[in-house]
């Protein structure tokens, strides 16, 4: 998906966006991924995040009938950089990090907040404890949360509301219009924030909504 006027580093691939369904959809692993082409560099790069990516396999189509290669993802992306590299133990997905102890300044009780926040628990950001949530609210009431999800690599994470965005895309059925009403943006006041970034993709995709704000700093241990 690409976001009209703006860069293309702010595309989402088609590989991010299958990570990011699972994982917001509870999944803590991939196994394998079927692909119609071998996956870029940028998103060997983000998968190579997972925690799993050891036991991960690329499927890809041979091009004669139903018949499929198998490639494991370290094969396609040798000597690579990720999290253990780096001191963590454990990658995207797998991070049990299931409440980072924020809490919001504001105090606000309002469910769709709470869920951009609930978002931000969630995140995953071990290398800038920048965590961040986003939800987003269509015309028709559908509320979509996303995560903030860092790499070691910097450069293939996903923003927030990014995240939000190829969630809503990927559980509505094709075709089906994606108006916004809302958009909220929770976050761990930090050097590297994301009210700029969200700003600017909300701007392109849904000029008419102003992006709610709040942040929430550390209430606990994260």
């Amino acid at each position: 998906m690409e976001f009209p006027g703006e860069a293309l580093s702010l595309g989402l691939h088609a590989e991010q966006s299958a990570t990011t369904n699972a994982w917001l959809n509870g999944e803590s692993s991939l196994r394998r991924l079927a692909v119609s082409a071998p996956p870029c560099g940028y998103c060997r790069q983000f998968l190579h995040e997972l925690g799993t990516e050891g036991d991960l396999d690329l499927l890809r189509p041979t091009g004669s009938g139903s018949e499929y290669t198998t490639t494991p993802l370290s094969r396609s992306l040798p000597d690579a950089l990720g999290p253990r590299d780096l001191g963590m133990q454990r990658g995207l997905m797998n991070a049990k990090h299931q409440d980072h102890g924020l809490a919001l300044s504001s105090g606000s009780a309002d469910p769709f907040v709470l869920m951009a926040l609930d978002a931000a628990q969630q995140s995953y950001a071990p290398y800038t404890s920048g965590f961040a949530g986003c939800a987003i609210e269509t015309t028709d009431g559908s509320r979509y949360p996303g995560r903030y999800a860092e790499n070691a690599a910097y450069n293939p994470g996903m923003s927030p509301l990014e995240s939000a965005i190829t969630f809503m895309n990927m559980s509505r059925p094709p075709g089906t219009e994606h108006d916004l009403a809302r958009a909220v943006l929770v976050e761990l006041p930090s050097r590297t924030g994301q009210r700029n970034v969200a700003t600017m993709v909300l701007a392109s995709f849904a000029s008419d909504v102003t992006l709610e704000y709040y942040e929430a700093p550390l209430q606990g241990p994260s």
